[in-house]
């Protein structure tokens, strides 16, 4: 008799103890979406070294949109050639790095852009690019599986 009385109070408890543990979490803040390509305009670069911004610059950042341009357009040999010459000219620009990396990728060849992600990797501070770089990278091991 006594157990009768206790079970649906216990079924109970079990019942408010499953929906409990079962709820969902407070949502935590929800961040907002990335521009993957924000992180790709030359409008403040930061030198971690501190020296001057090079003349050369504004020229640097016409030839990095060409090259954005033609990886696009998808011709990937005039691409390739041009961001090679850039990684050569500005070595401190990771973006160089970012595209050359993108335009390997798209020519299959794995390895070439692996190491030019890790390569702008190192030249750079901003965030949002390493991700992009790191992204790459994971695109490259999954690719030369």
């Amino acid at each position: 008799m006594r157990f009768k009385s206790l079970l649906p109070l216990s079924i109970s408890c079990v019942l408010l103890i499953f929906v409990t543990g079962c709820a969902r979490p407070t949502q935590q803040q929800q961040q907002p979406p990335v521009d993957i390509y924000a992180a790709l305009k030359n409008d403040s670069v930061q030198y971690r070294d501190g020296r001057q911004v090079p003349e050369n610059d504004a020229a640097i950042a016409d030839r990095v949109t060409e090259v954005r341009n033609l990886y696009f357009e998808r011709e990937y040999v005039e691409a390739s050639a041009l961001s090679e010459r850039l990684v050569r000219v500005a070595p401190y620009e990771a973006e160089n790095y970012y595209w050359l990396a993108r335009i390997k990728l798209a020519l299959a060849d794995y390895q070439q852009a692996y190491n030019m992600a890790t390569k702008g990797m190192t030249v750079t501070d901003d965030q949002a690019l390493k991700r992009e770089l790191k992204r790459v990278q994971r695109q490259a091991e999954i690719g030369a599986w």
